[in-house]
């Protein structure tokens, strides 16, 4: 919402609260700040190609103040990185060395209903939602330019999944609704249905998978009790 008010009339109130919730997001979460200051790196890209300077210059400034909020925290990532135990760490945690590129299936098929939006001229051939798209594909295969993966499923779920499910729903919708209006809102009530379906599916075979793991890690639980009752406070 702040940034749309922002791109629209220009108001330096956005544009300090775009650049704080931006720049406040990199201590919160790796996956959304990667993926927002590359979608931020295409649209820049985007603008200047079309010549449209203003543009440009908005989402620019934003990027760049949120990376001077954020400024203290590279440097203590980098200070972190420093540090003799921060390879062994990162190993252990699932940090490793790859270059080997990343395609899932619903990605390819997100990919395949923007090449038929474009193709059928739907309401979803956006470049927005084009490029929102490509940001989520190309931060997923991060390790091809960095050479080290940092858990990509967590890109898969929270970035590629959403807005790929939000590309073919939405591009079925419109699809469906050039020849049909009827058809088209009874498919609307059957994706959403499936789509609901296919997220609680998600969540219970993933809770059910981890289940024997975590019911295992409960008999630590005596030793742990018995360390906060006699450790001594902030020990380690």
């Amino acid at each position: 919402f702040a940034i749309s008010r922002y791109l629209r009339n220009g108001k330096t109130g956005y544009f300090i609260l775009c650049s704080f919730l931006l720049g406040l997001s990199v201590y919160a979460y790796i996956y959304f700040w990667t993926y927002l200051f590359l979608l931020n790196g295409l649209l820049c890209g985007w603008f200047l190609f079309k010549k449209n300077l203003g543009m440009f210059k908005k989402i620019a400034g934003i990027t760049v103040f949120s990376a001077v909020i954020s400024f203290p925290y590279f440097i203590s990532l980098y200070s972190l990185s420093e540090h003799p135990l921060y390879r062994a760490v990162s190993d252990r945690q699932g940090f490793f060395p790859t270059r080997m590129p990343i395609l899932s299936k619903l990605g390819i098929t997100g990919v395949f209903f923007i090449v038929l939006s474009y193709f059928k001229k739907l309401p979803t051939a956006s470049n927005f939602l084009t490029l929102s798209f490509l940001a989520a594909i190309l931060v997923i295969n991060h390790q091809i330019v960095t050479g080290i993966n940092i858990q990509n499923d967590h890109y898969h779920w929270y970035v590629v999944t959403p807005l790929a499910s939000l590309v073919i729903l939405a591009s079925l919708y419109f699809f469906i609704g050039a020849y049909s209006k009827k058809i088209q809102n009874i498919a609307f009530v059957f994706l959403f249905f499936l789509f609901l379906f296919a997220g609680l599916l998600v969540q219970f075979k993933s809770y059910s998978a981890q289940t024997k793991a975590v019911l295992g890690q409960q008999r630590f639980s005596p030793i742990f009790k018995w360390l906060n009752d006699n450790a001594a406070p902030d020990s380690v």
